[in-house]
């Protein structure tokens, strides 16, 4: 078990996580054809916000009051959210590309707010650039997971083994960029189970599989940056600092009732190792007609925070 305070003391900005409310945001929108969530007479493509209407409404939000925030940014690569995973640079160009993205990082940045960004080393799509079904999760008969629920449509799993190289490509990209990344969240690596590869140049097990993940993690970490991901899952929560959420179990799991009575049982006995944030109303994991926001304050977590109106987020 690692505390938060042990986590600070490999990496003091985690520190900053502390009376720190939480903001998501989204940059671009790409839903392709083969996606679950496609929809053939509606709009599957969306300029949210440009990086630089993005850094003036942070400097709004300061200005109103609010002296911390982490920033949680969604869709900032070419495609857009969950397009072209694990390689998803350069930054959106519609919204301001490279020079835009830096923009609004400095601004985070000059702000004492944190500038946070949604990643993904699990699902590998098959549009993304130098895509390899030879990296890819392999399973005993020679075959690969596919799915294409999610916004970039068709896609399998990359090998653990595979992600390190990926993770160190963006972010010395990143870097070389001059883009101040405060944050990473990657995306499902500490809610799912590891993937077992029968590859035979890179063969591994589940518990190997969670091991490569958390060499991703640590390897940001040393970096200075907070590493957050999906769920407090046991197998990761050493290796993170924050969350996504902390669902109740619900029936159905979205707007759906409580089997039982939520009392916050985690957040006893994990409390001190984990920054968990609430949202507000029937949402992932908060029972249908409760408030988010009083689970927050029974959980002692930490606050999502809401400017935008949905279309805007």
């Amino acid at each position: 078990l690692v505390t938060i305070d042990e986590k600070i003391g490999k990496n003091k900005n985690i520190e900053k996580l502390i009376g720190c409310p939480v903001l998501h945001h989204k940059i671009f929108s790409q839903i392709q054809p083969a996606s679950k969530f496609y929809d053939k007479n509606g709009t599957n493509k969306l300029l949210y916000a440009t990086f630089g209407t993005r850094a003036q409404e942070m400097k709004k939000i300061k200005e109103l009051g609010l002296d911390k925030l982490y920033i949680h940014t969604d869709g900032w690569g070419k495609e857009g959210y969950d397009n072209n995973h694990p390689y998803i640079l350069p930054p959106c160009e519609e919204a301001g590309g490279w020079e835009g993205m830096k923009a609004l990082a400095d601004t985070c940045r000059n702000l004492n707010y944190i500038f946070a960004l949604h990643d993904q080393y699990r699902d590998y799509y098959y549009t993304s650039p130098g895509f390899d079904m030879e990296k890819a999760v392999t399973r005993i008969d020679g075959t690969h997971p596919y799915c294409s629920i999610w916004d970039g449509g068709e896609h399998t799993f990359l090998c653990a083994s595979q992600a390190l190289d990926c993770v160190q490509k963006t972010y010395a990209e990143l870097e070389e960029h001059g883009i101040d990344v405060q944050g990473a969240y990657l995306d499902v690596f500490s809610v799912m189970n590891g993937d077992e590869c029968f590859h035979p140049d890179h063969k591994i097990t589940r518990e190997e599989s969670i091991k490569h993940r958390a060499e991703c993690f640590d390897y940001l970490n040393e970096k200075g940056m907070i590493m957050s991901s999906e769920e407090p899952a046991m197998q990761l929560l050493n290796h993170i600092a924050l969350v996504h959420h902390g669902p109740y179990t619900l029936r159905p799991q979205v707007n759906g009732a409580a089997v039982g009575i939520p009392v916050p049982l985690g957040s006893l006995v994990f409390h001190d190792c984990i920054m968990i944030p609430w949202d507000w109303w029937n949402n992932w994991g908060i029972p249908k007609g409760e408030n988010g926001n009083l689970h927050c304050a029974l959980n002692a977590g930490m606050p999502y925070f809401h400017p935008y109106v949905e279309k805007d987020m």
